[in-house]
């Protein structure tokens, strides 16, 4: 038994329950569609590899050719420059300190009595190494500073580090040049120097 609205009653219970739906035909594609659609993918993804080949190998060329990493240095640790000057400064002294006591025993030895007796060139060294080293450690951080406060306004020392080896570096370029100009003066110093006959021979 049927009532308004396509509800189907129960002649037990007087329930309703929902029509059933309309079934549709699900389209059943043949082995010859089948593998026109196969070979349609396999040429599509062909084709995007074919395109993707030379962005990839251009990829690779420019990640194989000349790097270059640019620094720009803004600020630089007051302390830590004046620790390293320090550092650097105090061994300069120490190593001048022993070179002076070196040189003042070698040339007693060679000359006496012409030097002053050790204590005095001791005691001089010492307040020599010791103005060295506080006005270098002073200047130094002195320095730092200013650099700070001028890189507010300039932006800092940009510094370029690059692998690219194919163009010689200055220096290379600067020692052949030095070394020909070195021959040309002994050329010219033998040209215009008597050397004396014994010497020739």
């Amino acid at each position: 038994m049927t009532q308004g609205g396509g509800a189907r009653s129960s002649p037990e219970n007087g329930s309703t329950a929902p029509p059933h739906p309309t079934e549709r035909p699900v389209p059943v594609k043949e082995p010859e569609e089948l593998e026109e659609l196969e070979e349609s993918r396999e040429s599509e993804e062909s084709g995007v590899a074919e395109g993707a080949g030379p962005a990839a190998a251009s990829g690779a060329a420019a990640a194989s050719g000349p790097r270059t990493i640019r620094m720009r240095i803004a600020e630089g640790d007051p302390w830590s420059v004046m620790v390293t000057s320090f550092l650097l400064l105090a061994g300069v002294g120490i190593l001048a300190f022993a070179t002076t006591v070196v040189l003042w025993i070698l040339m007693e030895a060679m000359a006496p009595d012409v030097l002053p007796d050790l204590g005095t060139v001791v005691a001089i060294a010492i307040g020599v190494v010791t103005v060295e080293v506080v006005l270098g450690t002073g200047l130094a951080t002195l320095g730092t500073f200013l650099y700070n406060l001028s890189s507010l306004y300039s932006g800092g020392v940009e510094v370029s580090v690059t692998d690219d080896l194919d163009l010689p570096p200055a220096a290379a370029q600067v020692l052949p040049a030095m070394a020909r100009a070195r021959a040309r003066v002994r050329r010219c110093l033998r040209g215009r120097t008597p050397w004396p006959r014994s010497w020739s021979g």
